[in-house]
């Protein structure tokens, strides 16, 4: 089946990775799908500060991001009852792609599991 076409145009998408290069390559796959609302962080102080000050319409997070790490950040998120962003889909970013790491993404919150490296279909495919 042919994957649907998504409108991301007016998503503010938030990409958070510990690696500039990372997250420069990371918005220019989504630049390439017609997003035009990105923001990057690279730290978790930041990515907090970023969710308490804004709506956001999708989180790309690394699991390394420390401290506490992709996992435990994502169950913060999703058990803070008074966050506007507790239901925004969670896309991870990890290179362990081991049953139980999937898992325990799942179990934290996560919608989707993106393995590193990527391609912009593994990416396109996990949004869409």
């Amino acid at each position: 089946m042919k994957n649907p076409t998504i409108n991301l145009h007016d998503l503010l998408i938030l990409i958070a990775d510990p690696n500039s290069y990372t997250r420069r390559i990371i918005q220019g796959m989504l630049r390439g799908f017609g997003a035009n609302k990105l923001m990057e962080v690279g730290s978790t102080s930041t990515l907090l500060q970023a969710l308490i000050e804004q709506k956001v319409d999708a989180l790309i997070l690394d699991v390394g991001l420390v401290p506490p790490g992709g996992l435990a950040l994502t169950r913060a998120i999703r058990r803070k009852k008074e966050n506007q962003n507790r239901t925004i889909p969670i896309l991870i970013m990890t290179s362990d792609l081991r049953e139980a790491t999937i898992k325990d993404a799942r179990d934290a919150g996560v919608n989707m599991v993106i393995a590193k490296p990527m391609s912009p279909k593994d990416l396109y495919d996990r949004l869409a």
